[in-house]
Formats: structure tokens, C-alpha cells, sequence
């Protein structure tokens, strides 16, 4: 079997082989390799036997359809014996043609899908079965009838036999109404024109000429050359008592016949029609209305050509009628053209081109008046996508394509034409200058959208993208734009571009992001919410609740948006709260400062809880979905996280994993969550249900660290508000228990400033380096309230008492530590709290650092001074505070 690629030893009888073969006429040769199948190209070895001339070959061919040994390897089979029409005997054609037909044994699949060619190529066989077929096809009433290849095959064995051209002028004669369909008015005069019997064939064209233009005006109907032959020596009369009668109804019967008419070779029998043609044509006029008339006028041709440019008018040919016409006419003849041209560049489309230059041509020296081109255009007819590229083919070799470009937006902003043609018809080229001339506004925006629905992204996208980068202030592309694309719409609006904005077009660019923003837009958003100029304000908060609306539940929060929480305004607190609610982010920066502003009260810190709340209930679901060994690789970063939300409801599922009765005997789940009830009770006071239960925790649990936790928590609860002492304590290495003196005895008036300070202090060291800055000051805060109080015991000054107890920012910390330092016994404590005073006040960002940014040393010194100092003046507050409070009851 033959294979369809050249490998191996079969490459010897390939396409060079084959080629010798054929020249040296040797097929005997050809026959063999046929037999074998030995060759590379069995389709090219089947041509060759096609045009051999052979018989024997193309019985071997013909008994190939029937055998199908080779189907796989010749599709082509059908095309090639249809091609060259090889003949083969009556009884091989016979049998190709039952199996053709045949439903119990068909032919091959590969060859049964070119049926139609086969067909063809039978019906050049001899055989009486064949007649019989060719009969039937050419009258019409066969499954074939309409086909190409077969068609013209039976017309031409009708043309080729006599006695067949007299069974179909009888059959047509018994059945006139194969003649009610344009298909059949053509079918007819086919088989007319190729019958040999001038009787026969006269009688049916007297007929067919009388029938012909009662044609409805759905049928098609065609001006053939054998049509025209026809109508010229048989049906003149007819036509020409038709044409005379009365006004031609405008159908495809009347169009043939007058482009017949047009056609006649014969100048008297043509010129008979002529006056009867022109005197009774209201709605039709022929293409080749010229070639049978006297010349014409200009006034001729402008009526004619006025006739033929109305909307609903028939021309065929019609490039030759705009040729012919005068230059005076050229208006004209583009509209003409534009309304019947066929294909941009074709024959009536060079002509009109030519009619043009004669219109818009400004010379060598002059510039081209754009608006007389423009008034010259027949844009009316422009209804629809082919006619646009039509004319848009004719303008593109007239004009430059900046002419062009100025042409097409004059007509478009004078409503000459619409959008998506003005599109249509701007080169590529010229696009990005088409929408600088437009100017901004609702007819450059339908511009943009017409672009957009007629162009690829690759062409549309990159235009875009340079109008709206010029764009400015305008907002006009942008917001068409948006709705489709939004990278190109916000994507060149960076920081530079952002600030020169004008103050309307800010709010303009946060409404669409409003509407269309997506994520790809989060750096754009981030951006404007954190321009922090007073102005931005509202739109800074429009711009972090947008964010957070495309961002993922429990992502981290970008550094604009986090801007507003560090924002003095407490609008814009709140902002931030909400948009946390929202996200609900599990970053301790972000918790601990929601915390530290909860902590802080009023508005802001009612919005930050509500926050906190969020992300708490959304840890205890995740929690409660978390089973097995995940839980136990998950779940400690959560419980730690429910401790610093110092949520209410947490603390269900922070007891419930310490103690005898943890849900999970897991020892990191167990110092997980001791660890994070730790942190949870310095901000949240316990109901006596939740002390019971934390005492029965720390009570069961076995292992010493969770214990620990465990039991600092319980002391801290039952502590309540004062609980943020005992990191005073700890700061000051000191145990609770060396503290026999209550808060309230130890700061008197203080305690309420130095518990703030306490707290906030916890939020900054629990922020790791990002907190530094913030630790060094709550420390110095804390140092502030111990001075104070030492001071109203210890100090020399009256005055400055009298200060400390009438203000309570007066007087200021830096003269107050200084004035301690005379006090008898606090000389090292003043030194080493000045030494933290001078730190906050050099070098944290809030005080204009100038001595250098902290670092982990500068830190630990600060708390080595606080540690140092506040021990010292926590004892020295004790000792003192059996005096005072004898003092207080005495009073």
C-alpha cells in the first residue's frame, strides 16, 4: 500500500519518477505502479492516469470508486476524473452511478462527499441511464438541478445530442409552469440556447419573451449571453409591446430584459426599443442605458444619474455608466457609485476616484478646502458597513490621511455621519489627532465608544491609552472607557499625575473608580486615600471604602489606606475602621493599632471596636471549622490574634482550649491560648462568670508556662482597670507582691494618666520595630505621670505643685524632670529619665528626630532608664504611703 510521505525505499517512484514516466508516455509503467501501489503520491499518480489519454488507465480509475482500495489516500479521486473527464466503459459508468444512488451499498465515504463532481463527471459517460439523468436535471425537477457541476454537465450532453434537445423542448412544452421561479426563467434559456432545432427553439423563446416580465419581484433572474441571444432574435416583439403598454413594474424580470435590450448586437433591432424603453421608465433605468441612446447631454446624464443615486434604485453595470459620464456630472457619479459599487477598489470606485480629483484638487500652491470636500460627499447614502468602506476606499486615494482625518470629523461633528462611521472611515493612522480635533465632550466620548466596538483591543487599546494619558481634565474617554477596560481607563493616572489634577476632576476620577474600579486599580485607590492634603479628605475616604470592597477578606491593608488611621481627623478613624469591618485583617500592626485607638475612646475608638468585633467573629469561625492536625498548625496564630482583638466574645474560644477540659490536649494549643488571655484581659475587664472560669483554667492546667500566663491573667482581671499597673511593675522588676500599696495610694491623681500610658505602651512593644518610635514615647509618658506624683510629694517648689495639680499638661515635663533631680534622694532617677526624654524628644519621628533614627540599642537603653528609674520611685511612692494615708483619714 502506498504511504502519503516519502520514506525508504518507495522514494525511487516519487513526483521525479512519475514526471519521466508521463513524458516518456510509458503506461504500462504507470499501470504497474498503480497495481502495486508503489509510489509516494498516489494523488499525483491519479492525475496522471486522468490526462493520459488512456483507456485502460481510466477504467482503472473509474473501477477505483467502486473498489475504494486507495479512499484513504485519494480524497481528491472525484475532482481529479472530473477535472479530465477521462472515459470509461457504459458498464463501469453504470455501475459507479447505481452505487452513487445506492442506500444498502454506497460508495466510499471519501468519495460519496464529492458527489456533485462525480456526477459531473458521469454524465460524459455514455450509457442510456446517463440521457435519462441529464433530461431530468436540466429540466429542474431533480435533487441536482440546482447544483453547479451537474447542471452543466447535463446542459452541455443536451447541447452535445440532438435527440436529447428535442425531449427537453417537449418536456418543456407539456410543463410551462417550470417556468414560475427566475431559476427556472434561467434554467430555460440555458437549455434553449443550446438547441440545435431553430423551430423548436423559437417557439419556446415567443413564449418565455411574453412570460418574462411577470416575474415577482423575489426572483432572480439573469441577463445571460445566451438570455440576451434569445431575447435579440426571437423575443424583440414581446418586449417590445411590453415596454409600450404601460410603466415597467421594478423587478428582476424587467431589470434582464432591459439589460438584454441593452446588449443586442444588432443596432436596428435595438434602436426599435429605444423610444418605447425611454418613454415608459419611471423606475428603472438599464447600466447600459447609454450604449443604445444617442449621445446624451450634460443635462441627460444629470437626470439619469439623479434617478440611479435615489435610494431603492436597480443599476447593473453601472461602472461603465459613471465612466461615460461627463466630468461636469462627478458629484454624481460618486453617488452613483457609493450606492451600487460592489467592492472597495473595484471599476466604479477607480472611476469615481477620478471624478474626484477633479472636485477637490487644490493645486500645487493652494490648500485643500476641507469643507467643500465634505459638502461634496454623499454621506446620506451611507446605510450600511459595505458602502461606509466603500467610500472610505475611494476618499483614502484622494486625500492624505490627515486630510482624511479633517474631512471625516467635520462631517461627524456636523451630524453627517455617526459615530461608528466616522470611525470607519478615519485611518488607523490617524485616530489618536482624530480625538485632539474633536475636543473633549459627549461626541468624542460616542467616538471612543464606536472605536471600542469596531476595533481589536491590539489596535483600540494602545490609541486609547495615548488620548487619555493627553487627556488632562477631561474625563470624557475615560468614562467610556472604564466600562470595558478599566487598566486602560486609571492606568496612567500615577502620583504626578494624581496632584495636577484640578479639584472637580479628582471627584470626577473617585466617582468612576466608585463604579468601575477593579483590583487592578488597589495602587490607585491606595494612592488618592493616602494624599493627605486637606482638600483630599472626603475623597480619601471614598478611595479606602472602594478599596476595601475589591480587597480579599483578612488581606494586609496597603500603607495610603493605613494613612487614615494615623490621620488626626477622627472622620477619617472612622474611615479606617470600617474599611477594617470590612477586610477584617489578621496583621498584629493593624489589630494593636485598632486596639491602641479603642483604647484611646470617644468616636473613633467606639468604630475601632466594632472592627476588632468583626475580625474576632470571623477568627472563631474559621477556629470552629478547624479539626485534627490543622487546627492544630492553624489554630495558635488565630487564638493569638483573638487575644489582641480583646474581643468579648473570644473568650469562650481562648478558655476553651487551656485546663483539664481543653478541646484539644495539644501543649502549643494550651500556651497559645494562655498566652493570648493574657493579652486579652489587659483590655477587657472579665464578668464574674468569665473569672470563674479563667481561675478554674489556670487552676487544671498542667503545664507551668500556660500556668503562668494563666495566672498573670487571673490577677490582672481581678485587678480590673488597674491591671496596667503590674506592667509598671514589670517594667520596674518588681513582683506584685513587693508592692503592698494600692495604685490608687501609689498615683493618687496620676493613676488615670499612667494607666492611658500603660496601655498604649503595650500596643508599641507588641509592634516589634515598627513600634519603636511609639514605645520610647509611651515610656516617657509613663516616666511623665511618675514625676508628677513624685514631685507633689518630694519637690521643693510650691509653685510648681500648685501647677501639677491646677493643669494637667503644666508644667512642662522637660523643666518638671529637672526640677526632680534637686529633690533629696532623686538625683539618679531625673538623670536616667532625662536620658529617655532627650531620646523621645530627638529621635522619634513625632519630635523632629535630629540625633538619628532608633535603633535596637537606643531602645533597650530607654527601658534600662525606665526600669531603673521607675524601681526607685515606685519604693519611694510606697514608703511614703502609710503617711498619706493617714494623712487621708485624718482628713
Amino acid at each position: 500500500m502506498a504511504r502519503s510521505s516519502g520514506e525508504g525505499w518507495k522514494d525511487q517512484y516519487g513526483s521525479e519518477f512519475l514526471a519521466r514516466l508521463e513524458a516518456e508516455r510509458d503506461w504500462k509503467s504507470v499501470e504497474a505502479l498503480w497495481r502495486w501501489g508503489s509510489t509516494t503520491d498516489l494523488p499525483a499518480l491519479a492525475a496522471l492516469m486522468a490526462r493520459s489519454g488512456d483507456r485502460s488507465l481510466a477504467m482503472l480509475l473509474g473501477v477505483e470508486l467502486a473498489a475504494a482500495r486507495y479512499a484513504a489516500h485519494l480524497p481528491t479521486l472525484p475532482d481529479v476524473l472530473y477535472d479530465h473527464c477521462p472515459a470509461v466503459s457504459e458498464e463501469i459508468a453504470a455501475r459507479v452511478l447505481d452505487r452513487l444512488f445506492s442506500e444498502e451499498k454506497p460508495l466510499h465515504a471519501t468519495y460519496q462527499e464529492r458527489r456533485p463532481v462525480l456526477l459531473a463527471w458521469l454524465l460524459h459517460q455514455p450509457g442510456q441511464a446517463l440521457d435519462d439523468l441529464a433530461v431530468e436535471i436540466s429540466l429542474g425537477g431533480h435533487s441536482y438541478s440546482d447544483v453547479a457541476e451537474p447542471l452543466e454537465a447535463s446542459l452541455q450532453r443536451i447541447a452535445d445530442d440532438g435527440s436529447l434537445g428535442t425531449r427537453v423542448v417537449e418536456e418543456l412544452a407539456r410543463h410551462p409552469d417550470s417556468w414560475s421561479t427566475g431559476r427556472g426563467w434561467t434554467r430555460t434559456t440555458d437549455v434553449i440556447s443550446r438547441i440545435g432545432n431553430p423551430k423548436h427553439r423559437a417557439e419556446l423563446v415567443r413564449t418565455l419573451s411574453a412570460e418574462l416580465l411577470t416575474l415577482p419581484p423575489d426572483e432572480a433572474v439573469q441577463a445571460t449571453p445566451p438570455f440576451v441571444a434569445l431575447m435579440e432574435r426571437h423575443g424583440s416583439k414581446e418586449l417590445s409591446a411590453a415596454f409600450s403598454s404601460a410603466a415597467l413594474p421594478n423587478t428582476p424580470g424587467t431589470a434582464a430584459a432591459v439589460n438584454a435590450v441593452s446588449q443586442f448586437t444588432n443596432p436596428s433591432t435595438r434602436d426599435e426599443l429605444i423610444e418605447t424603453l425611454a418613454a415608459n421608465q419611471p423606475t428603472l433605468w438599464s447600466a447600459h442605458r447609454q450604449s443604445i441612446c444617442a449621445p446624451w447631454s450634460v443635462e441627460d446624464w444629470t437626470r439619469m444619474l439623479t434617478r440611479w443615486s435615489a435610494a431603492g434604485s436597480v443599476l447593473a453595470e453601472f461602472g461603465q455608466v459613471i465612466d461615460e459620464a461627463p466630468d461636469a456630472t462627478a458629484v454624481l457619479k460618486v453617488r452613483v457609485a457609493v450606492l451600487h459599487g460592489g467592492e472597495p477598489g473595484d471599476y466604479a470606485a477607480r472611476v469615481a476616484v477620478g471624478a474626484l480629483r477633479t472636485i477637490v484638487d487644490p493645486g500645487e500652491d493652494a490648500e485643500l478646502d476641507v469643507g467643500h470636500v465634505v459638502d461634496v460627499m454623499p454621506w446620506d447614502l451611507l446605510v450600511d458597513d459595505g458602502q461606509t468602506a466603500y467610500l472610505g476606499w475611494i476618499l483614502s486615494q484622494i486625500l492624505t490621511g490627515a486630510d482624511q482625518r479633517r474631512a471625516v470629523v467635520t462631517a461627524y461633528s456636523n451630524d453627517l455621519l455617526t459615530a461608528d462611521q466616522a470611525v470607519a472611515l478615519t485611518p488607523v493612522s490617524e485616530y489618536v489627532d482624530a480625538f485632539h480635533d474633536l475636543g473633549s465632550g459627549p461626541t468624542r466620548a460616542m467616538y471612543a465608544a464606536a472605536l471600542i466596538r469596531s476595533q481589536d483591543s491590539e489596535i483600540a487599546n494602545p490609541i486609547l491609552k495615548d488620548v487619555i494619558a493627553g487627556s488632562d481634565d477631561a474625563f470624557d474617554v475615560i468614562e467610556v472607557v472604564a466600562a470595558s477596560d478599566t487598566e486602560i481607563a486609571f492606568g496612567c493616572f500615577d502620583e504626578e499625575r494624581w496632584h495636577g489634577l484640578s479639584s472637580p476632576a479628582k471627584d470626577r476620577l473617585i466617582s468612576l473608580l466608585e463604579e468601575h474600579a477593579t483590583s487592578d486599580e488597589d495602587d490607585l485607590l491606595d494612592l488618592i486615600a493616602g494624599d493627605s492634603e486637606a482638600s483630599n479628605s472626603g475623597r480619601r475616604s471614598r478611595a479606602a471604602h472602594r478599596w476595601s470592597e475589591l480587597a480579599t477578606l483578612h488581606g494586609d491593608i496597603p500603607p495610603g489606606v493605613f494613612s487614615l488611621l494615623d490621620s488626626a481627623r477622627p472622620d477619617l478613624n472612622q474611615s479606617f475602621a470600617k474599611v477594617a469591618m470590612t477586610v477584617q485583617p489578621r496583621d498584629d500592626h493593624t489589630l494593636l493599632r485598632l486596639r491602641e485607638k479603642w483604647i484611646q475612646g470617644g468616636k473613633i475608638g467606639v468604630e475601632a471596636r466594632t472592627a476588632l468585633d468583626a475580625v474576632a467573629t470571623g477568627v472563631i469561625e474559621t477556629l470552629g471549622s478547624l479539626t485534627g492536625p490543622v487546627r492544630r498548625v492553624e489554630a495558635p496564630d488565630l487564638l493569638h490574634i483573638l487575644g489582641v482583638t480583646a474581643a468579648e466574645q473570644a473568650f469562650e474560644s481562648l478558655i476553651s482550649h487551656v485546663g483539664a477540659d481543653a478541646i484539644d490536649d495539644d501543649l502549643g494549643l494550651r500556651r497559645a491560648a494562655a498566652a493570648a488571655l493574657r493579652a486579652f484581659v489587659d483590655a477587657t475587664r472579665l464578668s464574674p462568670e468569665h473569672l470563674a472560669a479563667l481561675g478554674a483554667g489556670a487552676a487544671s492546667e498542667p503545664d507551668a508556662e500556660a500556668s503562668d500566663n494563666l495566672r498573670e491573667a487571673l490577677a490582672a482581671a481581678l485587678m480590673g482597670d488597674d491591671a496596667a499597673v503590674l506592667l509598671l511593675y514589670q517594667l520596674a522588676s518588681l513582683s506584685p507582691s513587693d508592692v503592698t500599696a494600692t495604685p490608687d495610694e501609689l498615683f493618687r491623681e496620676q493613676k488615670p494618666r499612667l494607666l492611658l500610658a500603660l496601655k498604649r505602651l503595650v500596643v508599641q512593644r507588641e509592634l516589634g520595630q515598627a513600634g519603636w518610635a511609639g514605645y520610647v514615647e509611651q515610656m516617657d509618658l509613663v516616666a511623665e505621670a511618675l514625676v508628677r506624683e513624685a514631685y507633689l510629694r518630694f519637690g521643693d517648689s510650691d509653685a510648681l505643685k500648685a501647677e501639677i495639680r491646677k493643669n494637667g499638661t503644666k508644667p512642662d515635663y522637660g523643666v518638671l524632670v529637672k526640677a526632680l533631680g534637686k529633690a533629696k534622694g532623686f538625683d539618679g532617677p531625673s538623670a536616667h529619665l532625662q536620658s529617655l526624654h532627650d531620646m523621645r524628644s530627638n529621635r522619634t519621628a513625632a519630635h523632629h528626630p535630629n540625633g538619628g533614627p532608633l535603633d535596637e540599642d537606643a531602645v533597650r537603653g530607654a527601658v534600662n532608664a525606665l526600669e531603673t528609674a521607675a524601681r526607685e520611685i515606685i519604693i519611694r511612692l510606697q514608703n511614703d504611703g502609710p503617711l498619706l494615708r493617714a494623712v487621708d483619714t485624718t482628713a
